[in-house]
């Protein structure tokens, strides 16, 4: 009994680590994807004037 509830216990703090892993992750990387997505939508714009120019 004592080793199943050992393994549960590393299953569980391997599970918080995990999920802080990837918190952290996200918080990094969602202002890079937010950028990358308004830089590609201010060019696009830019295109689209262009061709209305013509």
């Amino acid at each position: 009994m004592r080793k199943a509830q050992s393994t549960l216990e590393y299953v569980i703090i391997l599970s918080v680590v995990i999920g802080s892993i990837m918190w952290a992750a996200a918080a990094v990387i969602r202002p890079a994807v937010r950028n990358s997505i308004s830089h590609v939508s201010d060019q696009m714009e830019a295109q689209v004037q262009e061709i209305e120019a013509r």
